[in-house]
């Protein structure tokens, strides 16, 4: 899988992504380690960064809304609607009828205790 492979080129990177073709949305979510870029705290005081700009920093969430639509934020988004997916994982979107699976990656978890 893609994702495993970039993951052990790059394992303190955030792999988040959304990729979208005529089928499916996939949504990975990869960033175990990201945190906050350093440059954003000097471009905004503390207090008035977006939500999460910590060590939540690209927590990828989903959310249906109320017609059933799936929605997908990375950061920002703290309420109880929104669900966290699961680290390293990825999360297919099925177009046709919003059908939602995820498949966690376990080689990449196990590959992030030993790191």
């Amino acid at each position: 899988m893609a994702a495993a492979m970039l993951r052990a080129e790059f394992p303190c990177g955030s792999l988040n992504a959304l990729v979208l073709d005529s089928e499916n949305l996939v949504v990975v979510h990869a960033n175990p380690r990201s945190l906050a870029p350093d440059d954003l705290a000097d471009l905004f005081e503390e207090a008035s960064l977006p939500l999460e700009h910590n060590e939540q920093y690209g927590v990828m969430r989903l959310a249906r809304d109320i017609d059933g639509g799936v929605l997908v934020s990375s950061t920002g988004v703290l309420s109880d609607d929104w669900e966290p997916l699961p680290a390293e994982s990825v999360t297919t979107v099925r177009l046709a009828d919003l059908r939602v699976t995820t498949e966690e990656l376990p080689a990449l978890t196990a590959g992030i205790a030993t790191l």
